[in-house]
């Protein structure tokens, strides 16, 4: 199978380019507000209804899987609010975390491989400063040495039905960040 040091930063982005295009096309309407009419008995009435996130990462993830699974045959699976590693709960820097999306390998101890967390946010309700703690909680997991990501994404979704995306890695030591333009 797979090792974490097969995927280069090129793939991981190919396919992340690659899914976040097939979530926009097939499935943009989601990030905005949508607009529904109803009749309450007297009159139609229109209502607005705001998708929580983890709606989008639901088919974000499966656009995911289903773009590495035809590149990659591997151990490997995209997961949302993956919350526990093994029987204890994700803890970094003292504070309880639940990643919205992780590649991994789903096993524990030294067999354990994680590849990529994703972070991610409606623009619209997100404030700057919950935008700039999922970068901290991103970096922060790929720097701990339990945890130690290859890979961090921070995907903001557009009302307008577009994204704004940062792939993070690693060069040697230091974390670096690239805009993904999709």
């Amino acid at each position: 199978m797979i090792n974490d040091m097969t995927i280069k930063k090129d793939e991981i982005k190919g396919i992340i380019i690659s899914a976040l295009k097939s979530l926009i096309k097939n499935d943009g309407e989601l990030f905005g507000l949508q607009k529904e009419r109803y009749d309450d008995g007297n009159n139609n009435e229109e209502i607005v209804r705001k998708l929580h996130e983890v709606c989008i990462n639901h088919k974000l993830s499966n656009h995911l899987e289903k773009e590495f699974k035809q590149r990659k045959n591997s151990d490997l699976y995209f997961d949302i609010e993956f919350n526990r590693e093994g029987e204890n709960k994700k803890i970094v820097d003292g504070k309880l975390y639940r990643p919205d999306i992780i590649l991994h390998n789903r096993k524990t101890g030294e067999e354990k491989k994680n590849i990529l967390i994703i972070e991610c946010k409606k623009k619209s309700g997100s404030s700057h400063t919950e935008i700039a703690d999922d970068v901290d909680k991103i970096i922060s997991f790929m720097i701990d040495e339990k945890y130690n990501y290859n890979y961090g994404l921070q995907v903001i979704y557009k009302d307008n039905g577009t994204i704004n995306a940062t792939l993070f890695f690693k060069d040697n030591t230091v974390i670096k960040d690239e805009k993904i333009n999709v």
